[in-house]
């Protein structure tokens, strides 16, 4: 079977993947011309599968390779890819409001932008962001209690803090502002600077007199960390962030 790419990584940030790890875990999707076995379910508790309902995909573990082959014999399996390791690039950083390092967010001022400016302080006098909106930052996790971010952080309000309980019943255990894919915990505490940065980027408090503002002086910033401090992660670690 050829390897392919099953869907879009995010493109909140730049990546390099290395060769398929194929000892390792798998994404999986079932062929749609091929009805499923009957034994085939969706129950999150089948040995070695894993179905991430958003995606519509399987995670397969070594547990659950022996059946995966047999499926893919009898022509089940629509498409499969290995996991693969996912590093990280860095991104260099690139009425007025009165954050005091405005003046090095080149993307703002635009006689000092350039060719680079995209209208910001016109579109600040229509509107700086709405609390209503999510935006999900799939990456090296979030300072959440940064001055400048503490007060965007998406909380969860089906989840009970430090009850050790899945109150909402979404699969995992205490995501009060997201989650650790890597970790497999509610730690999203940023070990790298990396996902903070972007999040300064795209939901810095603005006009509070503290450091940067972000494009959305208002938003909810959902942090979903899937890298190490080194910010190396894998592919299923993305994929289940997105699923999230």
């Amino acid at each position: 079977m050829s390897f392919r790419r099953l869907l879009p990584l995010p493109l909140l940030f730049s990546v390099l993947l290395t060769s398929p790890d194929t000892e390792g875990r798998s994404l999986v999707q079932l062929s749609g011309a091929v009805p499923p076995p009957a034994s085939l379910t969706l129950d999150q508790g089948r040995s070695g599968w894993k179905y991430l309902r958003g995606v519509d995909l399987y995670v397969v573990d070594e547990e659950g390779e022996e059946e995966l082959r047999r499926l893919e014999e009898e022509r089940f399996v629509g498409q499969r890819e290995f996991e693969q390791e996912i590093q990280l690039e860095a991104l260099l950083p690139g009425e007025i409001p009165n954050d005091p390092m405005l003046p090095s967010q080149g993307w703002v001022l635009e006689e000092a932008a350039g060719d680079a400016g995209i209208g910001i302080l016109e579109a600040w006098a229509i509107v700086t962001g709405r609390p209503e909106v999510t935006v999900a930052l799939i990456d090296t996790g979030i300072d959440i209690s940064h001055p400048d971010l503490k007060e965007n952080i998406w909380t969860n309000p089906g989840e009970i803090e430090g009850n050790g309980r899945d109150d909402d019943g979404n699969g995992y255990i205490d995501d009060i502002h997201g989650y650790n894919f890597r970790g497999r915990n509610p730690d999203v505490r940023d070990e790298n600077s990396h996902g903070s940065h972007l999040a300064g980027i795209i939901g810095a408090a603005g006009n509070n007199g503290i450091g940067v503002a972000g494009l959305n002086w208002s938003v909810r910033l959902m942090p979903l960390k899937f890298t190490d401090p080194d910010g190396a992660g894998t592919s299923v670690w993305a994929v289940e962030a997105i699923n999230y």
